[in-house]
């Protein structure tokens, strides 16, 4: 009796343990065909570039996307690269293009190769607001939040980083975000337009109902006229009506007092008694709004190490925003972002390399080496 006991005892330990191994197996990497040419940016349509991407984030190990077709971006590229990724085409000249209105790439984090491609007429166009400051545009063709990053024999063409207007004709009155306008009292997102008193939805599709947007979010704008209830803009969010501080590359939301301030690259709140700052490059707000910044007409990058190698830039743009007080522009090529350039840069720390025959360009910053072409690189 006893032996049997024990033989049931150990098949059950073994049953439970195979299954226990058999959940925990790692998703293994595998190759993603991109074969629709133009993608909405949701990574709702199977074998479009954004598809392959959401795909990718959600095995452990690196994953290759193979271009085999041009991609044309049709909508604001909501699925961010946050895994680690081999991006290139199949041995045939290929491009991915922003199509003149859309920024085609967002690194969030990840080991990062980009290969063999061309990256052209893409376009960060920062939002727009009245009594808000205009939003950054940031990274026409590339935006690096994080990461370790390797761009080789990548071609970069007429992309453009263009900063959002404040003062615009309309009803905007929160601040911008970095790419939605700030259509009501809620402040604009890095995605969405807001609608209403709410800020704009966040990178998971939640509008702010309290006080600051999450990743990409727009702050709430709910006080309304003479009322301290707002909330900050989170990540490339705008502030909300009522002095909301705009996030990293938002504007700061306008008020009957006083106006809130622009994150980095964002334009300044207007109000009534005293004007927000806009962040670095964004211009101050003064009754209505500020212009927003355009820095890095091809690639901005924020954190991380980013290494060039055979790189090359061709007719790219830094645009400033208008408004009551315009924003700057620089870094038509590439624009490297440190905690030195100003208080509303502290979230940035970006090493950018130069390797192998990467062309002059138009920069911000300084590059941290000028490396051997094999140095560092893989893939």
């Amino acid at each position: 009796m006893k032996n049997t006991q024990k033989t049931v005892l150990q098949g059950l330990f073994i049953l439970v343990m195979s299954l226990s191994l058999a959940y925990s197996l790692p998703i293994y990497a595998t190759d993603l065909l991109v074969t629709v040419a133009d993608d909405d940016g949701t990574g709702a349509t199977p074998y479009t570039l954004s598809w392959s991407i959401l795909q990718a984030n959600e095995n452990l190990n690196t994953d290759t996307i193979i271009i085999k077709t041009d991609v044309n971006v049709t909508g604001v590229m909501k699925i961010l690269i946050n895994s680690n990724i081999i991006l290139k085409n199949d041995n045939l000249e290929r491009s991915i293009s922003g199509a003149d209105r859309y920024r085609p790439l967002f690194i969030k984090s990840g080991t990062v190769t980009i290969k063999n491609l061309t990256l052209k007429n893409g376009k960060a166009k920062g939002g727009d607001s009245l009594l808000g400051g205009g939003g950054a545009g940031l990274g026409g063709a590339l935006f690096i939040y994080d990461g370790r990053v390797i761009i080789d024999n990548v071609k970069f063409v007429n992309n453009n980083a263009v900063g959002g207007n404040g003062a615009k004709s309309g009803f905007y009155l929160g601040g911008a975000g970095m790419f939605g306008d700030a259509d009501g009292q809620g402040g604009g997102g890095l995605f969405y337009s807001s609608t209403n008193y709410n800020g704009a939805s966040d990178s998971n599709g939640k509008m702010d109902n309290g006080n600051g947007g999450g990743f990409g979010g727009g702050g709430n704008g709910t006080g309304g006229f003479g009322s301290a209830n707002f909330g900050n803009g989170g990540f490339g969010g705008g502030g909300g009506f009522g002095s909301g501080e705009g996030g990293f590359g938002g504007g700061g939301g306008g008020s009957d007092l006083e106006g809130g301030d622009g994150g980095f690259g964002g334009g300044g709140g207007g109000g009534e008694e005293n004007g927000g700052d806009g962040g670095f490059g964004g211009g101050k707000g003064n009754g209505l709004g500020g212009g927003g910044a355009g820095f890095g007409g091809a690639i901005f990058a924020m954190n991380g190490t980013t290494t060039l190698k055979n790189v090359s830039f061709n007719n790219n743009t830094a645009i400033a925003g208008s408004g009551v007080n315009n924003g700057l522009a620089d870094g038509n090529d590439v624009f490297i972002c440190s905690n030195s350039l100003h208080s509303s840069a502290s979230l940035c720390n970006a090493i950018v390399n130069q390797c192998g025959n990467t062309e002059s360009i138009a920069i911000v910053g300084i590059f941290d080496s000028i490396c051997a072409i094999n140095v560092g690189l893989k893939n």
